[in-house]
């Protein structure tokens, strides 16, 4: 896929899912899980130990899926996220985006940014999901709320793959609702 093509793949699914586990069997369960769930998409925090085997991994075997690495620079200031968006970054994470306004704090940055695709993570979950996506976010970063960890130490995928329809549902309806 080119760069533009993984641009367009990761706004209309509007799901970015973290994987911040604590193996790097637990990450490829998990980054199967959301892939067998009908996310294509997988963040894999740099804080899991293998991290770059298990991009590495995923990367080899799995060409159907968007891989990306994590928690590498998350912004939430203003001036952070023009930074970002100058140095040439196709979206902008507003990490940690519920501790520093949540839903507000996205529809507020868009009045003086409504160029810049911004990404909430941090906090989302069921019940704010879809403020997010109304409020003016193009994608959602979910980790623990999508990709709950007693669901992995159970290699329960059907509670993952519960949860990822339930969020992609959220996005949809956000984004129908938005276009009335």
């Amino acid at each position: 896929m080119t760069r533009e093509e993984i641009r367009a793949r990761i706004v209309e699914i509007g799901i970015i899912p973290t994987v911040r586990v604590y193996s790097e069997s637990e990450a490829l369960f998990a980054a199967e899980a959301i892939c067998g769930s009908g996310i294509p998409i997988v963040e894999v925090t740099m804080t899991i130990p293998g991290a770059v085997g298990v991009i590495g991994q995923l990367m080899r075997h799995r060409t159907d899926i968007i891989v990306g690495a994590g928690t590498i620079s998350d912004v939430e200031t203003p001036s952070e996220i023009m930074a970002a968006w100058k140095a040439g970054s196709d979206f902008v994470k507003v990490f940690p985006c519920a501790q520093v306004g949540g839903p507000e704090y996205i529809r507020a940055l868009k009045a003086p940014f409504p160029q810049i695709p911004l990404i909430a993570s941090g906090g989302v979950n069921q019940k704010n999901a879809a403020d997010y996506i109304r409020a003016g976010a193009v994608a959602l970063g979910i980790g623990q709320h999508l990709i709950h960890q007693n669901a992995i130490k159970k290699r329960q995928r059907e509670w993952i793959h519960e949860l990822a329809r339930r969020y992609t549902s959220m996005v949809n309806e956000a984004r129908s609702a938005e276009a009335t």
